[in-house]
């Protein structure tokens, strides 16, 4: 029997860790032996108490706070004894045969020192860093220039990625991809664990040169597959990102190079890091604001028109508001109803007319009480601002309308349809987690997992057909259910030429939920029975953390006016809820796993605090379950009441 250790890394991503784990268990192991440790970096979402109660197998390490990448893969690594390891990402999921492929080649070549293998993201694309050369100031160049997808079969341009090399051949490369390393522990006892300098990026390259510099070669295989759906190119170039790659990048080149080049290395690729993040912040920037500066500026001309023949009907003078400021006021009107019709969510994702109507209602209280404070000589007309808010939700809409309609011209149909390929008897939980998503409106109908027919109207068709079916009906995603496919069956499906669609895998549990990944630029994308809850949704957020701000400074003023008598307002627990290190209202003490995160609370909801009717169905567990779900300003404004003046 092969012993084979895997060390998967895990922080805030227990949905896709689940499914990771499934995968694994899942394999083909041939008389291989696993032991799996997971190293949580003190994550948020309950993945501890999940692991401990779904997975008493896997060897858990909790940490107590995010050490990096390098010290918590050590920290497991210190205490392997098995011949083999493998280092793991959560959000990938492995072949069937992946392990016992690699432990195959391993054993018939004792010159490799470790393996990486092809990598292929939720769309069924091929990822680029599965294979990679040394970093050099030519091939980061080219890499951050674009110029390596223009000549991606270049040993010159290409060098980053090893362009020398097809993505279908096997054969040597440089740098592994810290998704998967497949090593031998006599490898890591020779060479080094992880350096603990890097935090985050740059670690597997570091590893890499430090295995080739002792003699040993890396293979990189793909003949068995894994699914990474946060591959490289989801890395955002935030803030955080350029601060932690160049960091890296610094380290790992002081480390490896000396004199005057590595100086001049070092400040020619932060130049160009630098350079690439501006580019790519202002980018998003333009694409995030776009929609908002458009809607405020039809706005503006549209009320300039108006406001012209409404003075012509009232006063019988179209020049009546020439001289005011009414033309500045329309940009103010206009900037205050569209941050609202933001901050409630209009302009996300999913985000329905309710959600305009509701910052729309919002924004007229804001303008009205902010019109009824101004000098005489700064109004308008109360007339024309109502005629604004009137005009604003028409606005909203056609401007919505067409933008959609532009975007389909361009890119193609917008393609929001599913198809589920599952077995009948579990189908209903792929399509509660979609109906809690709100997309079961979505589905077009369910495939049958294999190529035997089956009569009767509960199965669109089989899967052998299902080229055909995406085609006819213009699917725009495919859900596989990991119950009733092997995972090499899923990827092989996901890898198919003719299809341009995006691929989500179900979990065996029926809590599981839904993973996958519908734009290669972003982070995966989850669907479970928790996507109802408001405190999932990011306007909700917005509105929790707006009733902080507001509530602990309101409290602490309270606190000074009354003269120290409101006792039970801490001075010190409201400033860590203005700060946002505590939330006012929260989770009691026996917070479920499954729950939305939220900080630590000052006042807790308790059973007690839900409406009578709500007692009665609901254990005190449950409580914190309601609060998820039903989340509403207005309630915690009463809990605190009750905190503040019930009796002691």
């Amino acid at each position: 029997m092969k012993e084979v250790s895997i060390v998967i890394v895990n922080y805030n991503v227990r949905h896709f860790l689940e499914k990771c784990l499934d995968s694994i268990y899942a394999s083909d192991l041939n008389q291989i032996n696993l032991d799996i440790w997971v190293v949580d970096n003190n994550s948020m979402d309950g993945s501890v108490d999940f692991i401990k109660l779904n997975y008493p197998a896997v060897k858990l390490i909790a940490n107590a706070s995010n050490v990096g990448f390098s010290k918590a893969n050590n920290q497991a690594l210190k205490q392997i004894k098995s011949p083999y390891v493998l280092i793991l990402n959560p959000d990938t999921l492995v072949q069937n045969d992946t392990i016992r492929i690699c432990v195959e080649k391993m054993e018939a070549d004792r010159g490799i020192g470790a393996i990486g293998v092809k990598m292929i993201d939720g769309n069924g694309r091929y990822l680029q860093e599965s294979k990679r050369g040394k970093p050099n100031l030519w091939n980061t160049f080219c890499k951050f220039s674009k110029l390596y997808a223009l000549f991606p079969n270049s040993t010159l341009f290409n060098g980053y990625y090893a362009g020398h090399l097809s993505s279908d051949s096997e054969g040597n490369i440089d740098v592994l991809c810290g998704a998967f390393i497949f090593t031998r522990k006599e490898v890591l006892d020779k060479v080094g664990l992880f350096d603990e300098d890097f935090f985050m990026y740059g670690e597997d390259i570091d590893l890499s040169v430090r295995m080739l510099n002792s003699g040993y070669r890396i293979l990189y295989t793909p003949q068995t597959q894994i699914v990474h759906f946060k591959g490289e190119s989801t890395r955002k170039l935030s803030f955080n990102y350029i601060k932690s790659f160049y960091s890296a990048m610094s380290i790992y080149f002081a480390k490896h190079y000396t004199g005057f080049g590595a100086v001049l290395y070092a400040f020619i690729v932060k130049c160009i890091i630098y350079t690439m993040a501006l580019f790519a912040w202002t980018k998003n920037l333009v694409f995030m604001m776009f929609r908002p500066i458009l809607d405020i500026s039809i706005g503006y001309v549209t009320i300039n028109f108006v406001k012209n023949s409404y003075a012509k009907f009232k006063f019988q003078n179209e020049t009546y508001y020439k001289d005011s400021l009414f033309e500045y006021n329309s940009i103010f009107y206009y900037l205050v109803l569209i941050v609202c019709v933001w901050f409630f969510g209009f302009y996300e994702k999913n985000g329905k007319i309710k959600h305009a109507l509701v910052g729309l209602l919002v924004g007229t209280v804001i303008l009205l009480s902010v019109y009824a404070l101004l000098p005489l000589d700064f109004r308008s007309s109360r007339a024309l601002l109502l005629l604004s808010v009137a005009l604003a939700l028409p606005i909203l809409l056609t401007t919505r309308i067409i933008l959609k309609q532009l975007a389909e011209l361009v890119f193609g149909e917008s393609k929001n349809k599913i198809v589920v390929v599952a077995r009948e008897q579990n189908t209903p939980a792929i399509l509660a987690m979609l109906d809690a998503s709100k997309r079961k409106e979505d589905v077009v109908g369910i495939i049958y997992p294999g190529t035997e027919r089956h009569e009767g109207s509960f199965y669109l068709n089989t899967l052998q057909n299902l080229n055909s079916i995406i085609a006819q009906f213009n699917i725009g995603e495919v859900i596989f259910s990991f119950k009733d496919m092997s995972m090499k069956e899923i990827m092989n499906e996901m890898i198919a030429q003719d299809r341009r669609v995006n691929y989500f895998i179900s979990g065996y549990d029926n809590q599981a939920g839904i993973v996958g990944s519908s734009d290669s630029r972003k982070s995966g994308t989850i669907f479970h029975l928790e996507s109802d809850y408001r405190l999932s949704k990011s306007h909700h957020l917005r509105i929790k953390r707006f009733e902080d701000i507001v509530g602990s400074v309101s409290l602490i003023i309270l606190k000074f006016l009354s003269l120290g008598s409101m006792k039970k307002v801490d001075i010190k627990c409201m400033l860590l809820v203005f700060w946002g290190q505590k939330t006012l209202v929260g989770y009691s003490s026996e917070k479920s796993f499954n729950l939305p995160d939220l900080k630590p609370c000052v006042y807790s909801i308790q059973s007690t605090d839900l409406s009578k009717q709500d007692q009665l169905i609901m254990n005190p567990l449950d409580a914190n379950k309601w609060y998820a779900i039903h989340y509403n300003p207005i309630f915690d404004v009463k809990l605190i009441s009750r905190r503040l003046f019930q009796s002691a």
